[in-house]
């Protein structure tokens, strides 16, 4: 969503055509890696999460909400592969310049997206502990 305010800023409009005019290896790279964790594949934070989603339904039998997840998780790549494919248009694109702070900004949230995704476990302990605080000490 950072990398779509960038955008937005040098655009001066949030369309989905904005993804026709603009020319960065750098922003594509980025959003290439949200959309995968959005959509929950591996090594990606999107992933750990999802399972976990996915686990917990399945230990409560809630499968007719697990098939709707994964529904709407085909639907979301169908839509975001479509937006990617906007990237690969052969309009005449804009080169923009990116800012070194929001470039640093970017990469180190991507950086987490996978740092995450591979390594979940210091996380997953954090959400562990703050379930238990909520639930009162119930074990999760």
């Amino acid at each position: 969503f950072l990398s779509l305010d960038i955008l937005e800023q040098r655009f001066g409009q949030s369309s989905i055509e904005i993804f026709k005019q603009f020319k960065s290896p750098f922003l594509i790279i980025i959003f290439i890696i949200g959309f995968l964790s959005l959509l929950g594949l591996p090594p990606f934070g999107g992933f750990i999460a999802k399972l976990t989603i996915l686990s917990g339904l399945a230990g409560v039998g809630a499968y007719i909400m697990m098939g709707a997840i994964l529904v709407i998780s085909l639907v979301e790549a169908v839509y975001l592969f479509r937006l990617l494919s906007y990237t690969k248009d052969t309009q005449p694109k804009v080169k923009i310049s990116i800012p070194l702070l929001q470039k640093a900004i970017l990469a180190s949230i991507a950086f987490a997206i996978i740092y995450f995704g591979i390594f979940p476990n210091a996380l997953l302990d954090i959400s562990q502990q703050v379930a238990s605080s909520i639930i009162g000490g119930v074990h999760v």
